[in-house]
């Protein structure tokens, strides 16, 4: 499927969707890089990597993403 990323952008400001970039503080716990900047898998079910963000809705709560993806996909 083909998305035209003027047109994705535009829905995303009309549904009222804003963008937040957070800092760590000085003091925030570093947690350890345990894949070692490799990320590949020869196999599925190996290593997972995720992210969670939060997306600032227009009238809404947050709404909470989290996402885990396998890096054989």
């Amino acid at each position: 499927m083909r998305v035209f990323f003027a047109a994705l952008f535009a829905l995303v400001r009309l549904s009222g969707i804003r963008h937040c970039t957070t800092v760590p503080g000085p003091a925030a716990a570093r947690i350890p890089d345990i894949l070692g900047r490799d990320f590949t898998a020869s196999a599925p079910n190996q290593r997972y990597v995720g992210d969670m963000t939060y997306l600032l809705i227009k009238g809404s709560k947050p709404w909470y993403l989290a996402t885990v993806i396998d890096l054989y996909a």
